[in-house]
């Protein structure tokens, strides 16, 4: 299935660029100053302090980090959660804190479909869904589940093919509100209590 392959390749790369490190305006000023301090008074002195004094720079520019104001950042210590940080500018201990995740508070939009699904009287159906989504609790979607979106997003899409399994065509055709409830019933069993549905 190229299609199914695509959208797993696209879901790979945004996940590889949300854990990319993130410069911000804070690292890069303190890199500069310590670039522009140290240098010139090395080369006027040769005294190896500045060196150091470049290397703390460099070091302390590892520390301050960003979260931008819809997002929350888990902060492990040596690999054990300490908490949540942000919105804003906050500072780790480089080397000994590391960001694991930048979790998304704002609704999240998930399409999906159930290609080529049975009904409950084998009739083949193909149906798209649009589910609209939040995050409800960072620590647990961080920490309880490997990839918490396409969590949702495969949750989503078994719980409608089981739906549609269970129905028959005429019901499929004239009970879309009951099918809502029943996803939407699905998707809050296997994702409760990180993530909170809104509709689809």
């Amino acid at each position: 299935m190229p299609a199914m392959d695509e959208v797993l390749a696209a879901r790979r790369a945004a996940r590889a660029s949300r854990s990319q490190s993130r410069a911000n305006v804070v690292s890069v000023f303190i890199l500069l100053v310590s670039i522009l301090i140290a240098f010139p008074m090395m080369a006027a002195t040769q005294n190896p302090v500045w060196l150091i004094i470049f290397l703390g720079g460099v070091l302390l520019s590892q520390s301050p980090k960003i979260a931008k104001q819809w997002e929350r950042a888990v902060v492990l210590h040596l690999g054990k959660y300490t908490g949540l940080r942000g919105p804003g500018l906050f500072w780790i201990v480089p080397f000994v804190e590391t960001i694991s995740i930048y979790i998304d508070q704002r609704v999240i939009t998930t399409s999906f479909a159930a290609e080529e699904t049975l009904t409950s009287d084998t009739v083949p159906v193909n149906v798209d869904a649009v589910l609209f989504w939040m995050v409800h609790d960072s620590e647990k979607a961080a920490l309880e589940v490997q990839d918490y979106a396409q969590a949702v997003s495969w949750a989503a899409q078994t719980g409608l093919r089981d739906i549609i399994g269970r129905t028959s065509l005429s019901d499929l055709l004239r009970g879309r509100e009951r099918i809502e409830s029943e996803l939407q019933a699905l998707i809050d069993q296997r994702s409760n209590p990180w993530v909170s549905r809104y509709n689809r």
